[in-house]
């Protein structure tokens, strides 16, 4: 059995370009082993996006022989090809999250590249409608009944709904997608957990909250995933990385719920004025030190969590991202 997970075999991609004929791919024989590391490099028009986009079932090669794991996605029908993309290959893109060449619907409707992930709310994006901001427990009264409208669209046909916040009269999505999108629910206390348990399709959370994962599973969470988000900083020096939060994101200290209260950047400003940077290097993973990532990350895990987003807080992402490649997520493989 082959350990290839990817293989080109003969593979041209010819595009038209009026009378003349281009050769973005010409005969490429490549196979790429599993557990491998590859870069693919050179000078724009060699034929570097060509090569990815076919590589993600993104697009069809001219002539040739293209496998996954062992199969042609050519000889599967579009809905097949959909479920790869979901199921056998990851993207990270560079910038936007969007394919120049698709519309904005059609980005979003490529099964498996996103989930909608709905709260409560935060004060500072919503006070500009000049409503009164509701209590945290009526506003997610008012996220289940935006849930329950959405799901309900979901199953087709016409729809009405008379709730509490929302009231909906002969509604319908017309262009119903086959495969519909995973509704995620953040949650930062017990009410939004159990809502999430009980309505979504999973839980988001932020940093080791054992005790959410916890309510989210006995209300009926258990197998479904349960995402956290850990904000961290690498540097070359623990001080430099405890400098650079201090910088960039001095309200890391602040974990009450005042944080979805506050209605404008002024007075986020002035809570960031009462932080010391004592206060960051107490509250925030600050290191260089590979050990320190690693035991995070698996703190999380033991919490409940099993899929985790690592955000790096300030400028040096590149080199955030060779740190964990080399150093922190080989312990997790």
């Amino acid at each position: 059995m082959s350990n290839n997970v990817i293989e080109f075999k003969d593979v041209w991609k010819t595009y038209k370009m009026g009378d003349e004929k281009v050769n973005a791919l010409a005969g490429l024989n490549l196979a790429l082993r599993t557990g491998s590391f590859t870069a693919v490099m050179g000078p724009s028009g060699s034929g570097k996006s060509t090569f990815l986009h076919v590589a993600g079932i993104l697009d069809t090669p001219t002539r040739g022989t293209f496998l996954i794991n062992g199969k042609e996605p050519g000889k599967f029908s579009s809905k097949k090809q959909a479920q790869m993309r979901r199921n056998e290959i990851g993207f990270v893109f560079q910038r936007f999250n969007l394919m120049h060449q698709l519309t904005v619907l059609e980005n979003v409707m490529l099964p498996g590249r996103f989930i909608l992930g709905l709260g409560s709310g935060e004060n500072l994006n919503e006070h500009i409608l000049g409503d009164v901001w509701p209590s945290a427990p009526v506003r997610i009264e008012m996220l289940e009944e935006a849930v329950d409208i959405i799901q309900n669209l979901w199953k087709g046909g016409m729809q009405d709904y008379e709730g509490r916040y929302y009231r909906v009269v002969n509604a319908r999505i017309h262009t119903l997608p086959e495969i519909l999108l995973q509704i995620f629910i953040a949650a930062n206390g017990a009410m939004a957990a159990e809502t999430a348990g009980i309505m979504g399709d999973g839980l988001i959370a932020l940093g080791e909250k054992k005790e959410l994962v916890d309510v989210f599973n006995e209300c009926g969470g258990q197998g479904k995933p349960c995402l956290s988000e850990i904000s961290l900083c690498w540097a070359e020096t623990d001080e430099e990385a405890v400098d650079t939060v201090y910088k960039y994101w001095p309200i890391m200290p602040f974990k009450s719920d005042l944080i979805w209260e506050i209605p404008t950047q002024t007075h986020f400003e002035k809570l960031a004025q009462n932080v010391k940077r004592e206060d960051v290097a107490e509250s925030t993973l600050c290191s260089s030190n590979p050990k320190k990532h690693i035991d995070k990350i698996q703190r999380t895990i033991e919490a409940g969590f099993d899929h985790i987003c690592v955000q790096q807080i300030g400028p040096n992402q590149d080199e955030f991202i060779e740190f964990y490649m080399r150093d922190v997520l080989p312990e997790f493989r």
